[in-house]
């Protein structure tokens, strides 16, 4: 085993919100084992490098919100609203031109397992039950797939590149 060439310094929570929903005249529905197949799962993911390292950046913030809002798609147990935001070290030997890719999908696919583990935990005292959030894919989120998007603005700006997107989680009807 080797050390992951990011590491997680600090993480921070923006926001945490879970409460239990049921439509009117709804009994709620069980969170075990709940099939998130038609669900929308909303997500903002944003980067930031520390300023001065333009040419060997090393020290990133990456910013995650997760929201589940049921106001279209398939509802869930629980409208959820989860932000955090990680400080993340990178090591000097990974090559300048991958760090801001690895952070990004990587960064955020660490947070969320944080917001994962989150939810699980607060659902678990609800009357519906713990939620587990489904497995997702960060990896439209590097910033060499988006050549729309310009360059990863410094930590000092205030303002965090951010890329949004909403997945409508599908089963995988795949036969072998």
């Amino acid at each position: 085993m080797r050390p992951s060439p990011i590491q997680l310094k600090h993480v921070i929570y923006t926001k945490v919100s879970v409460t239990p929903y049921a439509a009117e005249n709804e009994k709620p529905e069980q969170a075990i084992g709940f099939e998130f197949d038609g669900v929308n799962i909303r997500s903002k993911v944003g980067i930031a490098r520390k300023p001065g390292q333009e040419n060997d950046p090393r020290d990133f913030l990456v910013d995650l919100e997760v929201e589940i809002d049921n106001r279209q798609g398939k509802a869930t147990p629980y409208n959820i609203e989860v932000g955090v935001i990680g400080v993340f070290d990178v090591l000097p030997s990974l090559p300048r031109e991958r760090r801001e890719d690895l952070v990004a999908v990587n960064g955020a696919s660490i947070l969320y397992g944080i917001i994962r583990e989150a939810v699980l935990s607060l659902t678990s005292r609800f009357a519906s039950g713990a939620l587990t959030l489904p497995g997702v894919n960060f990896e439209d989120n590097a910033p060499s797939q988006r050549a729309a998007q310009s360059a990863v603005p410094e930590i000092a700006s205030k303002k965090i590149s951010k890329r949004a997107g909403t997945a409508r989680l599908k089963k995988n009807t795949t036969k072998s």
